[in-house]
Formats: C-alpha cells, structure tokens, sequence
C-alpha cells in the first residue's frame, strides 16, 4: 500500500505569505521567535551518514543543519509545501520530494522527524507511516512535543513504540519517563528509535555513539571467543594485554574481540556495566557455543593450556564462574562471592535472559547506588546467586577462582592458567602497569627459553592452598 499524504490545514498554511507560514510553522515567530535550525543533540561530532531524510521538511528551517549530518538531504512533505519550500527554504543540494511512493523505495541510515509525529492523529495513518519507515531506515530521530493532537492527545513515544516498528534506543528522557508525560504536559522531547528490521538497509556510520567499535577478529570459526573492553585511560597498558590475549587466541584458533570505549547512552552507569550490552550484542553476532569474558587487568600466564580444558563438569549449564572467596555482598561480608571479572558464558536463551536481569537490577530503587557504585553488576550476579533467580544455582556452575582468576596479591601461584590484577592501583599509583609488565617480562623470559610449569591448572586449583 502507498500513502497518499494530505493535510487540510498545512496545505492552507502552504498557500500563506512568507511571514504568515513561518508563524504557522513556529507558534511566535511573529513575535520575534527565531525561524533557525533545530539542534540534534544525538549526532556524535565529524560524523555523517550517507543519506538522511527530512520527514516532513516544512520549508527547510533544518537543512542547514542536516546537511553537517549526511552526505546526502533528501526532503519530504505533501505537495503543496514542497512547493513553498522551494519558494522560500534554503534548499540549496537538498533533494525535495512529495513522491511517497518514490520515497518509501529507497534506504536512508537515519529519518528525522521534527515537529511532525505530534500532528500526526489519524492512528491508521501513523501505523502505515512507521511501517514505511522501518523498512527505510536505520534509525529513526523524533524532535517534538510529548503528545499527539486529537481527542485523545495520545502519548507520542508509547504510541510510536505500541505500532512495533521501532525499539527504543535513547532520549533527552528515559523511555519510562518519555511514555508517562501525559498533556496538558508540553516537555520537548528528542527521541531516538531503531528499526527492528535492521538487515534490510544500509548500516550507519557511528553517528549515534551507538555502533560497537569492532577490531578484527583473530579466528572467526572458533567455538570460543575471548571478550573484554577497557576505556581510553587505560590505552598506555591495555595494548600490552590486547597483545598477550591476541597471541593466545592466536596459538589455539580462538575468536578474539574487544571494544575500547563505553556506550554514550549508558553515562550514568558506571563503565563495568558497559560490558552487559556489549556481551548481549556479541551473543547475537557470533556463531560460536561459548564467549570467555576476561577483564583487562589480568594476563594469561599458561599460554599452552586451552580453554576447553578450563570448561570441566560443565555439563549443560549457561555460566561457568569462580567463586572469589571473601567478599561483600549488599554490604555483608559472605564467605562465597562470586567474582565476575573472567567467566565463561554459553552462547544460549537463558544467558540473554540472565545478562538482561542483570541490566534490571539496579533500576530497583533499593540497588540504585550499584549503577555507580561499590560492585556495580558483580552485586547483581551475587544477588542472582543468592536468591535463586532465573534458576540460577542449576544454570550456573561455580569453580574455584584459581581455575582461571588467581587474584595476585592473595591467591596466584606459578603454574595457574591466568593473573588477575584486581583492585592493586588502590595500593599505590601506576602498580597495576608495573605488575602487568613484570609479569609480562616473565612470561617472555618463559617463552623465549622455551620453559613451561608441567603445572596442570585444573587440577591446582583443586589443591588446598
């Protein structure tokens, strides 16, 4: 079905003076309100997509400022303002249009919508136009007033999302506060949506902050891959443990991915949680049965040991995580905490599932201080474990944390497959960097004399300390 776009009123406004049609356009622009570009806070600096479209364009108030944002503008609006933009907009390159049947042909990476879905009542209509959109697009871009004209002034955000088209990605709000504004309440909102059929156009460039920041992987046939991320303030050491990690992965044939950097749209989290979305995204994208999580302060000491080794009594359960020993747990000391600095985690229904609950966790009001801090989604996993939840004691099966996270200052011991240097920059400054490059140095001095323990770290982290 094609859409045939008419509005009574926009086509009079079309017909109206200059002066007249901008005060239509932006209530008070007679009064001296500035007829300018909108700002679009979303866009991430220098970067552009190769096409955009203007949903519609009104007389192109906001060409100036897509054009910072795309290669290529194309605009659309009924006929008659078309007709007017090109009478009075700033059209310049700008591709116009009223040709939906045209349009909706054609792959765009991102839609914006300014000052349109609120006008938008018919319910019929708004449906027929995401469904359009969402085999257009990429992402859709939503600058306008919380609530939609009509009798009903329904909700524009809970609208958009109820039609399912679209999912939810970002706001100048949450997506429950974004649902809940209600008229007479007039909030401004900015709203960004991703298309929930994604493999039918182009991908984007990063232009959202949004697209995971892959590096090419090691060995894409693997059935294990090795996973971390780490933040800028770390580059001067983090390359020194990509390198120890990519020349295991290399050695045994194992899939190698990581990400530098943090998700924009999660700020107020702290950057530990940043690893639940990043591992979500993984799962989906990766053929193989198991992901191995390994944070970025710990090196792996035993590069002749496999990580199938690692994966004993496992049986059909989802997590395999060492139990760290001592540790708080809602601020009480228990004698069984679960670390969840490396862990390995099957690529199934129940480990969305469980990564998902943990992300839920700290939306508790009683958990909020976790999403910045103490443990962050350590304390949820220990929560998960406590309780039961998702089945979790059946689902998961715990290990010695020597198997594969021997903690330096308290548990490593020569032989162990891998050093993890948690917490040791709080006992001094710059000694997590010197630790990882005397351990490094040692690891070198091995290889280079062609030494290894004989040391099997199964069956050590067995032993009674």
């Amino acid at each position: 079905m094609t859409i045939e776009f008419e509005h009574p009123h926009w086509a009079w406004a079309a017909q109206r003076p200059e002066a007249d049609l901008k005060e239509c356009l932006i209530t008070g622009y007679h009064q001296g309100k500035p007829f300018s570009s909108h700002n679009y806070h979303f866009f991430q600096p220098h970067e552009r997509a190769a096409r955009l479209l203007d949903f519609g364009c009104g007389i192109g108030r906001n060409f100036p400022a897509l054009r910072q944002h795309a290669e290529e503008v194309v605009a659309f609006d009924i006929p008659e303002m078309i007709e007017a933009c090109r009478r009075h907009g700033p059209c310049g390159d700008v591709v116009l249009t009223s040709d939906w049947g045209s349009v909706r042909e054609q792959r765009f990476d991102v839609v914006i919508a300014t000052l349109v879905f609120q006008h938008i009542d018919d319910p019929g209509m708004l449906g027929f136009v995401l469904a359009d959109l969402a085999s257009m697009c990429r992402y859709l871009y939503v600058s306008g007033r919380c609530w939609i004209d009509g009798d009903s002034h329904r909700n524009t955000c809970r609208t958009i999302l109820a039609e399912g088209a679209f999912r939810f990605v970002k706001g100048t709000v949450d997506e429950e506060q974004a649902c809940s504004l209600a008229y007479p309440d007039d909030t401004h909102l900015e709203l960004l949506f991703e298309s929930r059929q994604p493999a039918t156009h182009p991908v984007a460039a990063d232009l959202f902050g949004l697209a995971p920041m892959h590096y090419p992987r090691v060995d894409t046939t693997s059935s294990i891959t090795l996973t971390q991320l780490f933040t800028p303030n770390f580059d001067h050491w983090a390359c020194k443990v990509l390198d120890n990690k990519k020349r295991y992965c290399q050695r045994h044939g194992y899939d190698f991915h990581y990400r530098r950097g943090l998700y924009p749209e999660h700020a107020d989290r702290h950057p530990s949680w940043h690893r639940v979305p990043m591992l979500l995204a993984l799962l989906d994208e990766t053929d193989g049965e198991w992901i191995f999580w390994s944070d970025i302060d710990s090196l792996i000491m035993r590069q002749d040991v496999r990580l199938e080794s690692l994966l004993v009594d496992t049986g059909d359960r989802d997590l395999v995580i060492p139990d760290q020993g001592a540790g708080l747990v809602h601020g009480e000391l228990v004698d069984d905490c679960l670390c969840f600095g490396q862990f390995f985690l099957r690529n199934t229904a129940w480990s969305r599932q469980f990564l998902r609950a943990l992300w839920r966790f700290p939306e508790q009001p009683a958990y909020r201080r976790y999403l910045v801090e103490e443990s962050w989604e350590q304390e949820a996993v220990n929560h998960l474990y406590r309780e039961d939840l998702l089945d979790f004691r059946r689902r998961a099966h715990v290990v010695d944390n020597r198997l594969f996270n021997s903690f330096f200052n308290t548990q490593y011991r020569e032989g162990d497959f891998l050093i993890h240097f948690a917490g040791e920059d709080a006992r001094g400054e710059g000694r997590r960097e010197a630790l990882i490059d005397e351990y490094l140095a040692r690891l070198e001095n091995d290889v280079e004399n062609d030494v290894e323990s004989g040391v099997d770290p199964v069956a050590a982290a067995r032993e009674v300390p």
